[in-house]
């Protein structure tokens, strides 16, 4: 029981939950002697060239589809272009190099304006899938619900939206394996988008684009997060 163990509360902020503080001091990186993210082909269907949306270039270094966080521990939303209204869409990644730290693959609302600092889940316009170090929580509204995998680096993360769905959903899937917590009524326009914090980790994306076809079939526990 995390809540318990961890003495872990959903209701308590994003500060609370995620362990910003002692957890992901890592000390002085040579970036240039970390091992690098496994090596991984894109799968189409994916862009020619990824869209980015704000990106701050001081804070992520940018090498074909890997994006390495600089600079210091912080959070970074790295969010995609072109904004998302219609038909299915999937989004696959793999972190490495996370350390104790939190990583987490959402969606924000494509209104948004990202600034430094925006962190993804804390307000009512962005959701996010969090890797083990939260316990692979979703998160919304600032508040996180258990129940998903708690994924590790280099595991393939997949968000999937269907724009066309009555409400309209998010769904997260670990190495092709759907989750039961999924998020429903997305607004009518988002980004994928990745929120990462820890100076030397990085993302890896794999698949990037429109899907023929929903890959949700139906898990046992589904639990619903309503945007």
């Amino acid at each position: 029981d995390h809540e318990h163990e961890h003495g872990h509360d959903h209701e308590h902020s994003h500060e609370h939950a995620h362990p910003h503080d002692g957890a992901c001091h890592h000390g002085h990186l040579d970036l240039s002697k970390l091992a690098p993210p496994k090596k991984r082909t894109k799968i189409q269907p994916f862009p020619p060239k990824l869209q980015l949306f704000q990106l701050d270039t001081s804070l992520i270094k940018v090498e074909d589809n890997v994006f390495t966080k600089l600079k210091g521990d912080n959070d970074v939303v790295v969010a995609f272009d072109p904004p998302i209204q219609q038909g299915i869409h999937r989004f696959s990644i793999a972190f490495a190099n996370s350390y104790s730290c939190f990583h987490s693959i959402g969606i924000v609302d494509a209104a948004v304006n990202i600034t430094k600092g925006y962190a993804l889940g804390e307000d009512e316009k962005s959701a996010e899938y969090n890797n083990k170090n939260v316990f692979g929580q979703v998160y919304h509204k600032n508040k996180g619900v258990e129940g998903n995998e708690e994924y590790q680096d280099e595991q393939l993360i997949t968000a999937e939206v269907n724009m066309d769905a009555k409400p309209r959903t998010l769904h997260f899937f670990v190495e092709g394996k759907e989750q039961p917590v999924y998020v429903s009524s997305l607004p009518a326009s988002i980004r994928f988008a990745i929120h990462i914090y820890a100076e030397g980790a990085s993302f890896t994306v794999v698949t990037l684009g429109k899907a023929p076809s929903a890959s949700v079939k139906g898990v046992v526990g589904k639990k619903e997060v309503q945007w």
